[in-house]
């Protein structure tokens, strides 16, 4: 793989925003409505099959950005903050292989279906899980969804770099 190969691969595939939820809160969410949204941690997963990191940049930016996604609602309130992102990067579609992981954790629930899911190929319940309110808990579980080749990048904003978990 060159070097410009190598680039385009690792700017597209899947991503975890590990949102914290500072209080409780009933949110409109687009089409799926009102929502209630415990306090504690999130964990979304999305993707972007160009611009993977522009994408996660678009979501930590506050201010100024249309709201297109499920996710630009939730972090619209001034209660949400994401905490980390992690990449996970893949020449492939991982989106779906990377919620059904995060699902599949302990302790990990529901409570938005259809939130992220809209366009799922996978019929996924929900691409938003709850996680709590243990973060070191969830560390452990985005180190558990890394794909054993690639591992996980954890995207820093203030770096503008990647590193491995």
């Amino acid at each position: 793989m060159n070097k410009r190969e190598s680039a385009e691969f690792l700017d597209r595939g899947a991503y975890v925003l590990l949102i914290h939820l500072e209080k409780n809160r009933c949110l409109r969410i687009g089409k799926l409505g009102k929502l209630d949204f415990p306090a504690g941690y999130y964990a979304y997963v999305g993707s972007a099959m160009q611009g993977l990191r522009a994408r996660v940049e678009r979501h930590r930016k506050k201010r100024g950005k249309k709201v297109h996604w499920h996710v630009d609602y939730l972090l619209a309130d001034e209660n949400a903050r994401i905490v980390a992102t992690y990449l996970f990067p893949s020449p492939n579609r991982n989106e779906c292989q990377v919620a059904e992981k995060v699902k599949g954790s302990d302790g990990v629930q529901i409570i938005a279906p259809g939130f992220g899911a809209s366009d799922c190929r996978s019929r996924c319940r929900s691409h938003l899980f709850y996680l709590g309110s243990n973060r070191p808990f969830c560390r452990e579980i985005i180190k558990d969804v890394a794909p054993p080749k690639l591992g996980v990048r954890s995207y820093a904003r203030r770096r503008k770099a990647c590193g491995y978990i």
